[in-house]
């Protein structure tokens, strides 16, 4: 059972299901929430499909089908080029990115960031 107060019996069932798949802590805010701001997070929330996500997290994070070579890590910093040499290590690394995305060897995400990610 969650701690979620102000909530109404009809968001009632959406906040269980966001506790039940492991995602309580995006309430961590609520209450300091206007009643807009509580409206936009469960709407938000209800567009997610956690069935869904749960089998994604299972598949790629937790039990991984796909083996993964290497280490992920952030890429290095890349300033704009301003002489000669760097526009050439940029074409060259254009060239070799694009190479790699028609080779299907390229892998990008997103997340949200915040909280320390």
């Amino acid at each position: 059972m969650n701690k979620i107060k102000g909530a109404t019996s009809e968001d009632r069932a959406l906040i269980d299901t966001v506790f039940d798949h492991g995602q309580g802590h995006v309430f961590k805010w609520w209450d300091y929430l206007s009643e807009v701001y509580r409206k936009a997070l469960l709407r938000q929330l209800s567009q997610i499909d956690f069935k869904e996500l749960e089998s994604l997290a299972h598949r790629f994070v937790f039990a991984p089908d796909v083996p993964f070579e290497g280490k992920m890590t952030p890429p290095e910093v890349t300033r704009v080029p301003s002489t000669a040499e760097q526009r050439k290590a940029r074409d060259e690394a254009r060239a070799l990115g694009e190479e790699l995305l028609r080779a299907g060897k390229v892998c990008a995400f997103t997340v949200a960031g915040g909280q320390g990610t």
